[in-house]
Formats: structure tokens, sequence, C-alpha cells
């Protein structure tokens, strides 16, 4: 396994950034006109009685260090959307697989076809078996993740190191810990990793790993910037097994964390009924808003109870009419439908943003999309 920091730097970069192509009137089924980073190679695949295309990358890096990572997209995603991550990947000398999953991206899209992960982790191991790569670090976003985690159940062997955000942004998706924790176990014996970003799951202690520690090859990621608002302190942690800590410090090096920042993170998390009470608030907050975005004809596609993820037949003609009243929401250059909405924060911003959807609803019609 390569150190640390290499691995570590895969949470960061595990939402990807979008691949920029040529604007384009129209595609078709297969995004034949849609510019990807790196060339796109086909693997013919015979699955449920037909013969289908599995589009992928193969990126392999200038100084290869030996290690393979693949990556697996999300839902209404394709592998394009990993640029960022490859480009910042193969310069740690990785060689980088990424597949277009049956269904998505400028893989075949057949009429009739039982879609579970179960299946797409068959095809996926194949073709790690067609490009003859023995074992990767397995990286996944959003639904990418549930494969991974159904990849590395079944195929514990292929499998270097997971890698998950849980909860996902920005569809707030999670895999059961419970799921997690039995890989881990399975895997420790081969000493493959697990890495759990778990920077949004503050809101739902339910879906966190931290209560099965100590693990023996689990690192969780924690920050203090979300479910705390203390994005100034610039302060995170990690926790794992004090064999894996002691490994950490080594690999990773001394890090200045100021006296003030360290007192401050701890009283945070020592303060359980602020916690309580905040989850609480939250939940009412989110429930207020997304009665909000609703009402104004927008469909609620996900999120947690510190975002939420909305769909909108003209999202980019909204993100522009709510910056022009002052309200910043995330657009997703590879999903133009989607917006991330944030929780207001006083009175006067609830007004403003209710103001705003007000005024949609009012001029735009909206079409739904499933």
């Amino acid at each position: 396994m390569r150190v640390f920091t290499s691995l570590l730097a895969l949470c960061a970069l595990a939402l990807g950034n979008p691949a920029m192509a040529a604007e384009k009137p129209a595609f078709d089924a297969r995004l034949s006109d849609y510019d990807y980073p790196h060339p796109v190679h086909t693997l013919k695949l015979d699955s449920q009685r037909q013969t289908l295309e599995m589009a992928y990358m193969d990126v392999r890096p200038e100084q290869p260090n030996g290690d393979t990572v693949l990556l697996l997209h999300g839902k209404n995603f394709s592998g394009a959307y990993w640029q960022t991550t490859i480009e910042r990947l193969t310069e740690e000398g990785y060689r980088v697989v990424v597949p277009d999953q049956i269904g998505f991206g400028k893989s075949s899209k057949p009429e009739h076809f039982q879609y579970s992960f179960q299946t797409l982790a068959d095809h996926t191991r194949t073709l790690l078996d067609t490009l003859e790569v023995d074992s990767a670090t397995v990286v996944g976003h959003s639904m990418g993740g549930m494969l991974a985690t159904r990849f590395t159940l079944m195929f514990p062997e292929r499998s270097d190191a997971l890698v998950l955000v849980n909860p996902n942004n920005p569809d707030g998706r999670a895999v059961d810990p419970a799921h997690l924790a039995a890989w881990a176990r399975d895997a420790a014996e081969a000493d493959h990793w697990l890495i759990v970003d778990e920077a949004f799951a503050d809101v739902r202690p339910d879906i966190s790993l931290v209560p099965a520690l100590p693990l023996a090859n689990v690192i969780v990621l924690r920050s203090f910037g979300k479910f705390h608002g203390l994005a100034g302190l610039r302060l995170g942690f990690a926790l794992a097994a004090p064999r894996m800590v002691r490994r950490l410090e080594a690999d990773l090096g001394p890090w200045a964390v100021s006296g003030p920042a360290q007192d401050i993170g701890a009283r945070a998390l020592a303060d359980h009924a602020w916690a309580t009470a905040e989850r609480a608030r939250l939940t009412g907050h989110m429930t207020c808003l997304r009665g909000l975005l609703t009402g104004a004809g927008l469909d609620i596609v996900g999120g947690t109870d510190l975002f939420v993820l909305a769909e909108h037949a003209d999202a980019l003609a909204l993100y522009d009419h709510l910056a022009g009243a002052g309200i910043l929401v995330r657009r997703f250059q590879a999903n133009p439908h989607w917006l991330r909405f944030g929780l207001p924060g006083p009175e006067s911003h609830w007004g403003r943003l209710e103001s705003a959807l007000a005024a949609v609803a009012e001029t735009r019609p909206v079409s739904r999309h499933g």
C-alpha cells in the first residue's frame, strides 16, 4: 500500500470535477459527441442474454507507482466528471480505471435490463480481469459508493482499499455502517483499508461507523466545518485504532494546529446537549426548506439536514435568479437540472428566499423529472 497522504487525498477529491465539453445542441444515447478528458475504450459484455458495450477510461501515469485506483461514478453521472481526480492521481503515479456502468455515459443503454449492484459489480470485475488488474483502491461517489461497497463485499481480494463519503454530498445517500464494518473485518487479514469521510455524519449518528471502532484497518475522517459551523477553525480529525494512528503520524508528519482551535474543537465535541438540540433544530428547518422548494415547483432529489438537493427544469435560470436576489446555491455542470440549497440563516434570509422562490413559481413553468 502507498503512504497515507496519497490515499487520504482521495477523500478530498472523491466528488471529482465535471469534464468541460463544448456545448452541443443535443446528444445521442451514447454521448458520441460529448468529449471525455481521456481516450474512451469499450469492452463487450455478454449479460442477461444480450451483448452490451461498457465504456471506460484506462489512464496510465508517466511514472507508475504500481498501484491502481478504480473510480465508480454516481447516479445520473458518467466517468467524465472524475477529470480532476484522475489528474491528481496520475501525478502521484497511480493507474486510474474509470468505467461507465451499463446504462450510463457512453455505455450501452439496453431497453430491457434488470439493474442490480451485484450485476454492475460483476461487470466491473470483468473489466479488471480484461485489463489484468489484480487489485485496486476502490473510490465510489453517490450510487458509486453503494456499488463500491457491493464490489468489495463480493470480491474482497480485488480491493486494496475502499474510500467512501458517507453520507454522500450532494445527494445524501448513505451506506449502512454494519455493511462497512463487516467488509473491514473481512479485509483486515489482507491489510486492506477502509477510509470513510463522515464530514456530514454528525446529523445522522445512526449511519456513523465510529461506534464500531476500533477496527484495525479503518480510518474515519471528521470535520468541524459542517454540523458545528466552525469552518474558520480549519480543524478536522481522524479516528482509528492506536496502531493505525501511529502509522498516520509517521506518514503524515507533524501538523501545526493552534491551541485555541484544539480547545474549541474539544469543547464542541463534549457539548452533547447542544448537539442533540441542534439536530432537532436542523430537522425542523430542513422540513421548512423542503416545503418552500416543493411549493415553488422543485423536485427533491436528496440531501441531509444540512443541505437539500433539488431538481428544476431550468436550473441555470433559477440559479441566476437567486443570485440576483443575493442567494447563492450550488449548481452542477455534470447535471444541469440540479441545485443544492443550504439552510438559510436568520429570519430575514428565509424571507428573502421565500420571496425569490415565489416569483419563480408565479412566472416560470416547471417540468418534472423522475
